[in-house]
C-alpha cells in the first residue's frame, strides 16, 4: 500500500484484490483463448483447442463462420507476472525474462459485422467506424491486461483527524487517473467545509452569538 498527502488529507492507494474479470462485463469484442494452465478469455464460447490444428485454422473459422470483420491475435507473457496484449511481446522492454521464450499466442479477439453495426448504430461500416471499433477492442484488451497483471486499484481517503472520508475501488490500470479522482473528492470536501463554515459564521453574526461561544 502506498500513501500520499494532499492538502492535509491522506490518500491510501491499495491493490483491489477482489476485482472482477472485465470479461464478465458486456463487452464489444469476443475473446477466444486457449491455454493449458489458465482459464482465459470469454467463458461463453463453445470453441476448444482440439477443434483446430493451428491458429490460422481458428482465424479462418472466426472469419468464415463467425463473420468476424475485425480480428486481432492475442499474446500472453508469463514470467513471474502475466501480461496480455495484441501482437507479440518482442522488444517490449519487460523487466523479467525473455519475451521470445516466455510469451506466445493464446487466441484472438474479434468483432462481427453485427457487433459493429449495433454498437456504433450504423448501417454501413466505413473506415472511420472500423478505426473506432479497433480502439474499443484495444481498450478492452488493455483492461483485461490490467486485471491479469494485478493492476487494479482502489483508494481510501482520511482527513486530518484520521477519519475515513471516502473510498472507491475498481480502477483498472490507470492509477494516475484514480489519484486525480481522489483529489477531486478532497477538493470538493474542502469546498463544502468552507461553505458550511461561512454559513455558521453568518448565522452567529445574525443571531449575535458571542465570540467565545462560536464553533467554526
Amino acid at each position: 500500500m502506498d500513501t500520499l498527502e494532499y492538502k492535509g488529507y491522506t490518500i491510501e492507494v491499495k491493490q483491489d484484490e477482489n476485482a472482477e474479470s472485465p470479461r464478465e462485463w458486456d463487452n464489444f469484442g469476443h475473446m477466444v483463448c486457449f491455454h493449458k494452465r489458465y482459464n482465459l478469455g470469454d467463458k461463453d464460447t463453445n470453441l476448444t483447442s482440439d477443434m483446430f490444428r493451428s491458429w490460422k485454422e481458428l482465424e479462418n473459422y472466426l472469419i468464415n463462420e463467425m463473420k468476424a470483420i475485425i480480428i486481432a491475435p492475442l499474446y500472453m507473457y508469463d514470467h513471474s507476472i502475466q501480461r496480455i496484449k495484441i501482437g507479440n511481446f518482442y522488444n517490449c522492454g519487460l523487466p523479467q525474462g525473455h519475451a521470445q521464450f516466455d510469451s506466445g499466442q493464446i487466441g484472438y479477439i474479434y468483432a462481427t459485422d453485427t457487433d459493429i453495426k449495433e454498437n456504433f448504430d450504423v448501417q454501413r461500416i466505413t473506415k472511420k467506424v472500423i478505426e473506432q471499433a479497433k480502439k474499443v477492442i484495444e481498450g478492452e484488451v488493455n483492461t483485461y491486461d490490467a486485471w491479469i497483471s494485478g493492476q487494479v486499484y482502489g483508494y481510501n481517503i482520511k482527513n486530518e483527524k484520521d477519519n475515513n472520508l471516502d473510498g472507491c475501488w475498481g480502477y483498472y490500470g490507470d492509477i494516475e487517473y484514480m489519484i486525480n479522482e481522489a483529489k477531486i473528492v478532497i477538493d470538493n470536501d474542502i469546498k463544502y467545509r468552507r461553505i458550511e463554515k461561512q454559513k455558521r459564521i453568518k448565522a452567529y453574526i445574525k443571531n449575535k452569538v458571542a465570540l467565545q461561544y462560536r464553533k467554526v
